[in-house]
């Protein structure tokens, strides 16, 4: 295979798997706001002209913001599908930023505390959203060694809390029984593509009792 043919190849694979990563952050964001929650996805925070991480300037990117207007919860959410791999893994979360990170802790730099970014972090969120009784959670798709990644990200602490882990898996599970609950089927909120395929797989009786 000739080096133009193989970078091509590349190219389309990290596509692949950067559509696959947004389509998976847009299924959390549908099930999230069947809990009623607002949510947006791809938000940044801005960094109001701080040094945030890496000696710059620069906006945190996250994955979801989701808001329940009612309880005035919000949550910030990092999302991490890695289905066609071995998934989140204890190498990810170690709470603290080496002096040389693996390729697995570069990927999270706000729970590594990357030059001390968790602080900045949720001083910048307050600043931009306001008054709201924050959360931080994790949503994953494949995870590897689940009691110990559990262990490792609730012995960080954000805004006063331990962060979460939810696995989509659960996600997915909470919405199954919302469709089997008779009283809320008519009121389920189906204009996503995500919550119509659920549906639909409901109504034909393809999503096992199990």
């Amino acid at each position: 295979m000739s080096e133009s043919v193989g970078s091509q190849w590349a190219n389309i694979l990290h596509l692949f798997r950067l559509n696959m990563t947004e389509a998976t952050e847009e299924m959390v964001a549908s099930l999230l706001r069947q809990k009623g929650f607002i949510v947006a996805t791809d938000v940044k925070i801005h960094c109001q002209g701080e040094t945030t991480y890496g000696g710059q300037k620069k906006d945190i990117p996250v994955d979801i913001v989701a808001i329940d207007p009612m309880s005035r919860q919000l949550i910030i959410g990092e999302v991490k599908s890695w289905w066609g791999s071995l998934g989140l893994t204890p190498k990810h979360i170690v709470g603290h930023w080496p002096e040389n990170p693996s390729k697995f802790v570069n990927s999270f730099k706000i729970l590594n505390d990357k030059d001390g970014l968790r602080s900045k972090f949720e001083r910048l969120v307050r600043d931009q959203y306001g008054d709201y009784n924050y959360k931080f959670v994790l949503y994953a798709g494949r995870v590897s060694d689940e009691d110990r990644i559990r262990t490792n990200i609730e012995n960080i602490t954000m805004f006063d809390k331990p962060v979460e882990l939810v696995t989509i898996r659960d996600l997915l599970k909470d919405f199954i029984e919302t469709l089997r609950d008779d009283s809320s089927r008519d009121s389920t909120y189906n204009n996503e593509i995500a919550i119509a395929t659920l549906l639909a797989l409901n109504e034909y009786r393809m999503l096992s009792e199990e």
